[in-house]
């Protein structure tokens, strides 16, 4: 078989994904005409399709060497074809580092790849992510791409705990992205949407993550990619928060209430002694401070706002009452 026929018959076999039968073919090719340019070109790019990028770049380095004018750009073209899978897969590499932190290895990583040649923009971005520069959103994208991907494919199927459980994720990794920030913010608002209702103490919980929620929202503030979901996110979060706050204030409200009438029931009614008078005394005074502190968190004229202010009058009157007690 003619060398043509030889690579022809390799070409073919690369086609069809058959590697190995495809390196036996070059391998014989190159041992009768060692120096072929088109050989050197074909395995270099069985290499890279199978694989191995790194050995298909030795592979094409060596066509290129020796490539006349005759063999037009076959030699250049394929090392082309190998300098950017080389480069893909050593950022590729960088990345998984920068995953685990390890920003001295990335970087030792990316000056390997500035060597191959000209990059690209995002190649640019990632080099002044890893010298320590605040980070576009383009590279937190490349950086947290599992997580972001799997976090967006469970908000799609409603799986609200499974989207944080991926953003908790990203958030080790790097607690910056903003295209996180509004996936968490999204999470959250379906959770509390679409949860179980609650009630009294277990709403402390929900309060806390809506308050979570819209501080991730205002990092959104300059982002106009987001602007629109974000804008439409927080009007329900600021509702939400209002009611969960406002039950959670009446809930409050009525603790204070059944402690106010537990030292009722238990020191008035009936004759009491100086020492009883003065336990009452000191069960009231941190009733009436946290009677007023939750009065400064509630809106004037609001229900719980009346009933705390009837219940500081009691208070009032009781600890007058008490006074007369030595």
């Amino acid at each position: 078989m003619s060398l043509a026929e030889l690579l022809h018959r390799a070409s073919s076999l690369l086609d069809a994904r058959q590697f190995s039968a495809a390196a036996t073919l070059i391998g014989a090719a190159l041992r009768d005409a060692p120096g072929s340019v088109p050989a050197l070109a074909l395995r270099a790019r069985c290499l890279l399709l199978a694989g191995d990028p790194e050995l298909g770049l030795e592979a094409a380095r060596s066509a290129a060497r020796l490539a006349r004018p005759s063999d037009g750009s076959l030699a250049q073209d394929v090392l082309g074809e190998c300098l950017r899978a080389v480069a893909a897969a050593r950022v590729e590499s960088a990345r998984s580092a920068l995953r685990r932190h390890d920003r001295g290895t990335a970087w030792t990583i990316l000056r390997g790849v500035a060597e191959l040649g000209p990059q690209d923009r995002l190649f640019v971005l990632i080099c002044a992510y890893v010298s320590g520069r605040d980070p576009s959103g383009e590279v937190l994208d490349w950086l947290l791409r599992e997580e972001l991907e799997e976090a967006t494919a469970a908000l799609e199927r409603a799986d609200a705990v499974g989207a944080r459980a991926a953003l908790d994720r990203a958030n080790a990794i790097d607690s910056r992205s903003r295209h996180a920030a509004l996936l968490e913010a999204d999470a959250i608002h379906r959770a509390v949407v679409t949860g179980p209702p609650r009630s009294g103490v277990a709403l402390r919980p929900v309060l806390a993550d809506l308050r979570r929620a819209s501080e991730l929202l205002k990092r959104l503030d300059d982002a106009p990619e987001f602007r629109d979901r974000a804008l439409a996110l927080r009007a329900s979060i600021d509702h939400l928060s209002r009611r969960v706050a406002a039950d959670l204030r009446v809930h409050r409200a009525r603790e204070l209430i059944g402690r106010h009438n537990a030292i009722v029931s238990t020191y008035t009614g009936r004759p009491i002694s100086s020492f009883e008078a003065s336990n009452a005394r000191r069960s009231l005074a941190p009733l009436a401070g946290d009677v007023a502190k939750l009065r400064r968190q509630c809106p004037p004229g609001s229900p719980e706002a009346r009933a705390l202010a009837d219940l500081a009058a009691a208070i009032s009157a009781l600890q007058r009452q008490l006074q007369h007690y030595v």
